[in-house]
């Protein structure tokens, strides 16, 4: 907060602070050279799941008066409405799991971890709906070294080129163009990860599993498989996160997943950030 009165670039009334017009860059001593946000920005292009209502900024702006000195000054507070899962979330494991954490209850632990990114591009553009294998686990681990306890692993499929395009070519579905979303009829298309590899990630341990597009499951599973092996077994995981994911190291960068603290949350909007040297 900046002291009342004091204007920007000026000196305060405490003599110890001096007010300065930009602010240093922090130095870094652990050589840390790269940061890097993988958030979509929520707005009212954000793309939610189907049938989820979507994100709405309601903001109040006035010009308000100190009477003490006639100035004036700006104020805005807003309130924002979403469904949890939409735009770059967490999927806590209380939402395919009753007694599963909820969101406030994601251990800080695994919050912050090494990033481990295994790139599925080249299967993703024959097969749209293409679910990585434990074939293709193996192969990152052949080339990287194998996945370890509470490793945050990233499945970067390229679907993520879609998201700017619309909820179409994001989904394969678009609930303005196809109608209202039916879970057994409705036509899902875009990439995920099968059955046999969400269990070989349990069988890993890691702490959270996530991709750059819109589900755990591939678009054409309506039974939640990679879900549910996960969510049950205390992985939690990441959806929808940006394209920023094309240009990162498979291994080498460590990652900060910052969900908003909803108690009793299924899900929640979170800022992701990546680092390395």
């Amino acid at each position: 907060m900046v002291a009342t009165g004091v204007e920007r670039g000026k000196r305060s009334h405490f003599p110890e602070v001096e007010m300065s017009a930009a602010a240093d860059p922090i130095e870094l001593t652990d050589g840390v050279k790269n940061f890097v946000d993988l958030s979509w920005p929520l707005d009212a292009s954000t793309i939610f799941w189907p049938g989820g209502e979507g994100f709405q900024l309601c903001m109040q702006c006035c010009s308000c008066c100190d009477d003490r000195n006639n100035s004036k000054y700006d104020y805005a507070a807003g309130v924002i409405t979403c469904a949890e899962h939409g735009g770059t979330h967490v999927d806590a494991c209380f939402h395919f799991c009753a007694d599963g954490k909820t969101v406030e209850q994601i251990p800080i632990k695994t919050l912050i971890a090494k990033l481990k990114i295994i790139d599925v591009i080249d299967k993703v553009v024959v097969d749209r709906n293409y679910a990585i294998t434990v074939e293709d686990i193996h192969l990152f681990e052949n080339n990287y070294g194998e996945l370890n306890q509470n490793d945050i692993v990233l499945i970067r499929t390229g679907f993520c080129k879609n998201y700017q395009l619309g909820a179409k070519e994001y989904l394969g579905f678009d609930e303005k163009v196809d109608g209202e979303y039916d879970i057994n009829t409705s036509k899902l298309s875009f990439p995920g990860i099968s059955m046999p590899a969400a269990e070989y990630f349990v069988h890993r341990r890691v702490a959270a599993v996530g991709l750059d597009t819109a589900s755990l499951d591939p678009g054409n599973n309506k039974y939640f498989d990679a879900h549910r092996v996960l969510l049950t077994n205390d992985v939690y995981g990441i959806e929808n996160v940006n394209d920023k994911i094309l240009a990162l190291p498979c291994t080498g960068a460590n990652i900060i997943v910052a969900p908003l603290k909803i108690t009793g949350g299924s899900g929640s909007p979170a800022r992701i950030f990546v680092y390395y040297s």
